[in-house]
């Protein structure tokens, strides 16, 4: 291209060698209408200008400099570098997918070889159980005619429940402050009952006698000093 060549032509010409659409979309600029500077502009290879009045000018009909010619060489060889990165991508992609889908259908051809073989041994022990039942019933027998047979295993069954501790009575120690629970504590019949660690108060004491042998449910209340 030489310095005579229009921004408009240099415009239309590299649109082609882009393969660049004319667009339909309203030109952004006041001074052309034109589908291919109006993709141009779209694809970020052209700007244009402000003028005075503060509207944007392509300036077609104007003689594009070489310093201008550079600057769209070098955003097509930008622009071709990023299709040409996204082609190989989507290649690589394309490759990849019928390798994995390989490897999917290959396991799932050979995983149902293995179920058989692994569900018909698992139903053989089954058989066996019935063999081990019958065997408990004598043990049962024997135990059974010990106990009958000897007079002294029903005696000593006798002792055995006449000498069966009763169950220890247990009583709640409540420990109050100001009318309201502070704490409470269960202890067995004739066991004492410890005082709380913490105390509602810095200065005051429980009114009980912790060494006394607790009988019966009983409320501590708290006095001040």
């Amino acid at each position: 291209l030489d310095d005579s060549a229009s921004r408009l032509q240099v415009a239309q010409m590299v649109a082609k060698t882009l393969n660049l659409s004319v667009s339909q979309a309203s030109s952004p600029f006041s001074d052309t209408a034109d589908g291919f500077v109006t993709a141009h502009y779209e694809a970020g290879i052209v700007q244009g200008s402000y003028g005075a009045d503060g509207s944007l000018l392509y300036q077609p009909d104007s003689a594009i400099s070489r310093a201008e010619m550079t600057v769209v060489l070098l955003r097509m060889l930008e622009r071709q570098e990023t299709s040409d990165s996204e082609e190989n991508e989507a290649e690589q992609i394309e490759q990849e997918e019928p390798e994995q889908i390989t490897e999917e259908e290959e396991d799932t051809e050979t995983e149902p070889v293995n179920t058989p073989a692994q569900t018909q041994p698992v139903t053989e022990p089954a058989a066996e159980e019935p063999a081990v039942q019958p065997e408990t019933p004598p043990a049962a027998e024997e135990s059974t005619g010990g106990s009958s047979s000897g007079g002294s295993s029903s005696g000593s069954s006798n002792p055995s429940e006449e000498d069966t501790p009763g169950t220890t009575e247990t009583f709640t120690v409540t420990f109050t402050y100001q009318g309201n629970t502070f704490y409470t504590l269960t202890v067995e019949e004739g066991s004492t009952a410890a005082a709380p660690v913490l105390q509602p108060t810095a200065n005051g004491h429980w009114d009980y006698d912790s060494g006394a042998a607790v009988t019966g449910n009983m409320t501590v209340v708290w006095v001040e000093e």
